[in-house]
C-alpha cells in the first residue's frame, strides 16, 4: 500500500493541484500538460529510485509500476476532475497522506523533493482559496510552516522551496 501512496497517489496529487492551479478543470487535461508532464518525470525518477532503496524493490519492476500508474493518469478516456481531486486539501496535507508521506522518503535518501514541494504549495494555496477558515486555522501567505505544521515535516529546505513555489504561484498567470 505504502508504495501505491509514494507512487501512483503522489502523482495524482501532482497532476490535481498543479493542474487547479493552473486553471485545468478536467484531470487528463492537467496530466498530459507539458509543465505537470516535466515535473511527473522528475518525481517518478526520484520515488522510484527511492522506493527502491528503502524496500528492496527490483528497480524494472517499480518503473514499470510508475510506467503503468503514468499510463493510467493520462489516459484522456478516464473522465474524471480537478475539483474531485482536491477536495480536503487539509487531509491531504496530512503527514501519511500523498504528499508528505512519499516526501519523507525522499528526503530519508536525499533524492528531489522540488514536484513535491510545488505540489504542497499549491494545496496550501488551494486550501486558502476553498476553505471557509483556512485563513482563521492557518493564516494565509506562510505556506511552507503550514505544511510543515500540518504534514510534521521541519526540513528547512523544504520548507524554502514550498515558500518560493507558493510565491511564484501568486504571481503565475493562469492558462
Amino acid at each position: 500500500m505504502k508504495r501505491i501512496i509514494h507512487t501512483h497517489h503522489a502523482a495524482s496529487a501532482i497532476i490535481a493541484f498543479n493542474g487547479w492551479q493552473l486553471g485545468f478543470s478536467s484531470f487528463s487535461d492537467a496530466a498530459n500538460f507539458p509543465a505537470i508532464q516535466s515535473l511527473l518525470r522528475n518525481f517518478y525518477n526520484a520515488i522510484n529510485n527511492a522506493v527502491c532503496s528503502e524496500y528492496g524493490i527490483a528497480p524494472d519492476v517499480q518503473r514499470e509500476f510508475s510506467r503503468m500508474s503514468m499510463i493510467r493518469l493520462t489516459n484522456p478516456q478516464i473522465c474524471d476532475t480537478i475539483e474531485r481531486n482536491i477536495e480536503q486539501p487539509l487531509r491531504q496535507l496530512g503527514p501519511d497522506e500523498k504528499i508528505a508521506l512519499p516526501l519523507k522518503l525522499l528526503l530519508k535518501y536525499n533524492f528531489n523533493t522540488l514536484p513535491l514541494c510545488r505540489t504542497a504549495a499549491a494545496a496550501v494555496l488551494c486550501g486558502e482559496k476553498n476553505e471557509p477558515d483556512w485563513g482563521k486555522r492557518f493564516g494565509i501567505g506562510q505556506a511552507g510552516m503550514v505544511f510543515s505544521y500540518i504534514s510534521k515535516i521541519t526540513d528547512k529546505t523544504v520548507i524554502g522551496n514550498i515558500d518560493f513555489a507558493y510565491n511564484q504561484m501568486k504571481t503565475d498567470i493562469k492558462i
